[in-house]
């Protein structure tokens, strides 16, 4: 019921599957979706679970590197996607991307998505229809500062 309200659909035992953490979780869509020599996106730094996994069905791990954005005065550095390097990464390797992996709020940065950027990542994303989504939000309800 708390996810069906927070999700704004019906979610009951014939649509979901339990798993012992996230990485349970990861480990059950690499195995139904990955075959050797498929390839999968993440942003860097990255879990290093995700590494891993994708080596153990025999798929690479293409990682699109995070800036760190410098700030002046008080105000502290921050991380930001780099959704140009996104879609030169999907552009370049169209034909052998099986999946891309988001995490937010983000391991081990703590970058949290905001909506103008999963906006713009939506709108790229679309343009390879095949490529899976595989949200790793386990830390979705770990947010202080007001953030979604």
């Amino acid at each position: 019921e708390i996810y069906s309200t927070a999700l704004n659909r019906d979610i009951s035992h014939k649509n979901i599957q339990t798993t012992i953490g996230a990485c349970g979780g990861i480990e059950n869509c690499c195995s139904a979706i990955l075959n050797p020599g498929d390839k999968v996106v993440t942003f860097e730094p990255y879990f290093d679970f995700y590494r891993y996994q994708t080596a153990h069905y025999g798929a690479e791990l293409l990682t699109v590197p995070m800036r760190l954005i410098e700030t002046k005065g008080d105000a502290p550095a921050h991380w930001q996607l780099d959704l140009d390097a996104l879609q030169r990464t999907l552009q370049e390797n169209k034909d052998d991307i099986k999946a891309i992996i988001l995490n937010t709020p983000h391991n081990p940065t703590g970058y949290v998505t905001d909506e103008q950027t999963m906006t713009r990542m939506v709108e790229i994303l679309r343009q390879y229809p095949d490529v899976i989504v595989i949200s790793d939000e386990v830390y979705e309800d770990i947010i202080f500062d007001g953030r979604q």
